[in-house]
């Protein structure tokens, strides 16, 4: 007996470390989707100069809300910046002095064929006369790129692999159609010409998020790559039967020249050069400090369509302590706690159907990655069934970035909320709003519970959930309104499911709050409401005034609300209207707050401020 006593009481002493280690963490969107921090003595007070621990400026634009892991802060931005290699110079003067070797072996090695006769030795004639107007595009086409760089726009990786691949390629037929008719390398070359064919125009450089490369185009560029390889070995052939002169070695060292120059020409533009574009970077910042520890701009593409109040670094980043997950619309990636990327994968259609921008966070569930891709309605009927199509809810597993699961969700375009975690009975399960539907899934299979129709056609609001039913806000284009779905059910539960709904005072952006009972939430006007989440009974409403973009939270009895004028109005939870404080960190606040160990991180235009109580002074530090 007094053993069990002891194991009892060791295991509640390990579930209470436990679940204080876990309320220190702020892992993802809304910490754990909820918005709700099971902490104590969270701050109240704080001004520009008051309650802050530190304060460092992020560089760029970025709405995405901090996350915090033990020791560590996490945040996305993006920021014009250049990326590259300084020692391109080194290349400049390695490509110019081979390409002087080659001229010079063009002069001193030539040869001309000997003994052929009639068509055959118009044959030999003409190959010489290709080579050497193939090397003539080549050394025009490097001059050009070197004086001007704007033939590449900043950024396009995807007209410097076309632009700088097609000179290299010029360079690789003169230097196969250079050595000698009777020469082995004919044939080497003839493969090489074969092999840039299938690899120029297949291959997609890394990071570089250009869409698929056309048929027409394929043909176009391959089919005179792959007449050049038969050219060089057809002449070959030829010259074997006793027609045409060997090359001399003087002449071999110089095609050799040009090969070379071609594929530093093709890596300096692709991998050396500094190139100006919209970086997406991850930055992680001491939580003590506030010292910028590392920085990975893990994405670098120009910034494409987004709405005016909307960034290019809008999710949130999710991590489970070992894995480190961010994305930014175009694309995720994975990197470990220590900033190394661990994979990646690219949206193809993220330029094609979200002009406003990415939203939507992206979560982790056990080994899944899970995140949304909703493309919005162009205002045409043309090509909406492939842009509806090109919706999807994907899984990929955490360690290598393969897809798990996906499917097309019903009504899968138009909406920007994160999909929401919750248990429906004894399973774990996957509340996701799209248009006109709230949906439920199967987190570990993908499988759809159930359907339910409703009359929003935009939803950015995230949904909360209690154990009982799901609460769904929202509407942007059309009619708003409130929802509260039972979340048992299968199929389509319209009929069956939907306990109550409101149509007025709804947020447009804000997400709202649960927490004892009453659901919370604001509206882009600045009017809060508190309703009853059983019955949808309101209990109080109050106008705050201001613009309120950023999502609530709650703890410590206290109930958070973020206006974009940087005010920060603390209400008491509970039945009555109460205010406790009003502060201001002195700047604009459009991204939602992250809680851990009694401290509030928020995420101002310019600087990523951390709020605890009783702390008078500041640091100030900058990350760029």
């Amino acid at each position: 007996m007094h053993m069990t006593a002891r194991a009892i009481g060791l295991c509640l002493a390990l579930f209470t470390l436990s679940s204080l280690a876990a309320s220190q963490n702020w892992p993802g969107w809304r910490g754990d989707g909820t918005g709700v921090s099971a902490e104590k003595g969270l701050p109240e007070k704080w001004g520009p100069e008051t309650n802050v621990r530190w304060k460092t400026a992020i560089v760029g634009d970025s709405i995405s809300s901090p996350i915090v892991w033990e020791d560590k802060v996490f945040v996305t931005t993006a920021y014009e910046g250049t990326v590259g290699v300084v020692s391109r110079w080194v290349v400049y003067t390695i490509g110019l002095g081979l390409l002087l070797l080659a001229l010079v072996s063009l002069v001193a090695g030539r040869s001309r064929p000997a003994g052929a006769s009639g068509w055959k030795k118009f044959v030999f004639g003409l190959d010489r006369f290709t080579a050497l107007g193939a090397f003539c595009l080549f050394v025009v086409g490097v001059v050009l790129m070197l004086a001007m760089k704007d033939l590449i726009d900043p950024g396009s990786a995807n007209r410097a692999w076309r632009i700088s691949g097609g000179v290299a390629v010029v360079g690789l037929v003169a230097a196969v159609g250079w050595v000698g008719v009777r020469s082995s390398w004919r044939v080497l070359g003839a493969l090489l010409l074969v092999a840039a064919a299938v690899f120029y125009h297949l291959a997609v450089p890394g990071t570089k998020g250009h869409g698929p490369i056309l048929f027409k185009e394929l043909i176009l560029a391959s089919v005179p790559l792959c007449l050049a390889a038969v050219w060089s070995v057809w002449v070959f052939f030829l010259a074997r039967k006793g027609e045409g002169a060997g090359g001399t070695t003087l002449r071999t060292v110089g095609a050799m020249a040009v090969l070379v120059a071609a594929v530093l020409q093709f890596v300096l533009f692709n991998a050396l050069v500094p190139r100006t574009a919209l970086l997406r970077s991850v930055i992680c910042l001491d939580r003590t400090t506030g010292e910028i520890r590392w920085q990975n701009p893990v994405f670098q593409a120009p910034g494409g369509q987004k709405h005016r109040i909307n960034s290019y670094a809008t999710p949130t980043p999710a991590t489970d302590g070992k894995h480190l997950v961010v994305d930014f619309g175009m694309g995720l990636a994975c990197l470990d706690l220590d900033g190394n990327l661990l994979w990646k994968k690219e949206e193809p259609k993220y330029n094609t159907y979200l002009r406003y921008g990415a939203a939507d966070s992206p979560i982790l569930f056990e080994n899944l990655v899970i995140y949304s891709f909703m493309p919005e309605w162009q205002g045409t009927l043309e090509g909406i069934d492939q842009m509806i199509a090109s919706g999807h809810l994907t899984a990929l597993d955490k360690e290598t970035g393969k897809v798990v699961w996906q499917v097309r969700p019903p009504g899968g375009f138009d909406s920007y909320d994160t999909p929401h975690l919750t248990r429906i009975g004894d399973r774990p399960a996957l509340l996701l709003a799209t248009c006109e539907r709230a949906l439920a899934y199967e987190v570990r299979t993908g499988r759809l519970i159930w359907s339910c129709k409703i009359p929003l056609t935009q939803c950015v609001p995230s949904i909360v959930s209690d154990d009982k039913r799901a609460y769904v806000l929202g509407g942007t284009h059309g009619p708003k309104g409130a929802f509260a779905i039972n979340l048992q059910g299968e199929g389509d539960v319209t009929e069956t499911n939907i306990v109550w709904q409101l149509k007025r005072g709804i947020p447009q952006c804000p997400s709202p709050v649960l927490y004892g009972g009453l659901l919370y939430f604001v509206s882009d006007g600045g009017v809060a409401t508190c309703l009853e989440a059983d019955t949808g009974k309101q209990v109080w409403k109050k106008r705050l005034g201001g613009r309120h973009l950023a999502s609530l939270v709650a703890g410590d009895d206290k109930v958070y609300f973020f206006a974009v004028s940087g005010q920060t109005r603390i209400i008491r939870a509970g039945r009555n209207y109460e205010e406790l404080a009003s502060c201001t960190i002195g700047e604009e606040l459009l991204a939602s707050p992250a809680i851990s160990r009694g401290e509030i991180f928020l995420r101002g235009s310019t600087y990523l401020y951390c709020i605890s109580q009783g702390n008078g002074t500041e640091k100030s530090r900058s990350s760029g």
